[in-house]
């Protein structure tokens, strides 16, 4: 047996292909399915019925080409080979005309139910229920063994490791799969309800179009999040719940706040206000310290202020006191002067006599011829008044 290498494995699965005259020339008749448009001018598609789909390369040569404008849902006729991309070991079937058959029967029953909902308002984001920030119990709706609980897991239990989430397997696609869900819904006790699985053909997620499924999901008193398919891929389960997550991993993004980014948040949101607190209380108390000293400096102001305005008023009343004093005084000495003028006997000192009989003589009527007193100075001399 020869043994080769996986180039070597491409490269001869290529050639065979190349050599195979019914694939070199062929046409199909199928509905076309994800479409992308690049900006190099090629297109990239894929082309399916009810069971089967395969992914399409147009060049842009081709496409310039074409005078048929096709577009996702359309059904067509197709004209190509199939060929193998030996890089990537990618099967794929190379078109090179497009001519149009009439609208596609899967997609036109996809928008006739789209447009029933939209008028029952299933579809109105007004009747849409909140989902719970921490959800302390998910129900997670999909196969145990695809990729979609994996990617959910990882992300979710790194967001929120604290809520508990319960896995009920179900099938995801065939014929199985609307009754499984219909039956695990049965029996979901839950804070949030997740519906997922992960990429696959238009045929393999079409029984999340299925109308019995759709309307249950739109049902549900507890809020449910889906997330079918790839971010391109959109079914009408999404629309119908209460929110749509484009991958598995976006819906471990979108059923629970980062629960480790709140707390350390709110750590850090408390931290930093005790300590602006503290600045505050620290401020505060600069302030009060500052205003006791203010009012400390502003209270022996006033005392010295008050101390010099009663030292001025005490020199300003004896200075007061000194000139009324010394006024008095004068008008006290002006008195004492006249008043001892006054005096007998100063008057005798300047030379006079006091002449007294009975009594002191004052007039010369009078003077009575008896004996009398003269009144000197420095004595008295009896005499006789004849």
């Amino acid at each position: 047996m020869e043994r080769i290498s996986v180039s070597q494995l491409n490269m001869l699965i290529s050639r065979e292909l190349a050599l195979s005259p019914r694939l070199n020339k062929i046409q199909v008749e199928a509905e076309i399915g994800r479409l992308t448009r690049h900006g190099s001018g090629h297109y990239y598609f894929s082309i399916k019925d009810h069971y089967s789909a395969i992914d399409c390369v147009m060049y842009r040569s081709s496409v310039d080409k074409n005078s048929y404008s096709f577009d996702e849902g359309d059904r067509v006729l197709l004209k190509g080979s199939v060929s193998f991309y030996e890089k990537t070991g990618r099967l794929q079937f190379y078109v090179l005309s497009v001519q149009p058959l009439g609208e596609g029967e899967l997609l036109k029953a996809f928008y006739a139910l789209k447009e029933k909902f939209q008028s029952e308002g299933l579809l109105d984001p007004l009747n849409k229920k909140a989902l719970p920030r921490l959800p302390q119990k998910i129900a997670i709706l999909t196969s145990p063994t695809g990729a979609a609980y994996e990617d959910f897991m990882k992300v979710f239990t790194q967001r929120n490791p604290f809520c508990e989430v319960l896995l009920y397997p179900v099938t995801v696609q065939g014929e199985k799969a609307v009754p499984s869900i219909l039956e695990a819904l049965e029996t979901v006790e839950a804070d949030l309800i997740v519906l997922t699985r992960g990429g696959g053909s238009y045929e393999d997620l079409a029984v999340f179009n299925d109308e019995t499924l759709c309307r249950r999901l739109a049902s549900l008193s507890t809020p449910c999040l889906c997330a079918i398919g790839h971010e391109i891929d959109f079914t009408l389960a999404e629309l119908v719940c209460d929110l749509r997550a484009a991958t598995p991993t976006q819906a471990a993004q979108l059923a629970s706040d980062d629960a480790i980014t709140l707390i350390q948040t709110l750590m850090s949101k408390l931290a930093l206000h005790a300590k602006n607190r503290f600045l505050e209380l620290e401020n505060e108390s600069f302030y009060l310290d500052s205003k006791i000293d203010k009012m400390r400096r502003s209270i022996e102001q006033r005392l010295i202020n008050e101390e010099r305005n009663l030292f001025e008023h005490q020199r300003e009343l004896r200075q007061r006191f000194d000139k009324i004093f010394t006024k008095e005084k004068e008008t006290a000495d002006r008195f004492f002067l006249r008043i001892e003028g006054y005096n007998p006997d100063e008057i005798l000192k300047r030379g006079y006599i006091a002449v007294k009989q009975e009594h002191w003589v004052l007039r010369k009527n009078q003077l009575e011829p008896s004996p009398a007193e003269l009144h000197f100075y420095d004595g008295i001399k009896k005499v006789e008044i004849s």
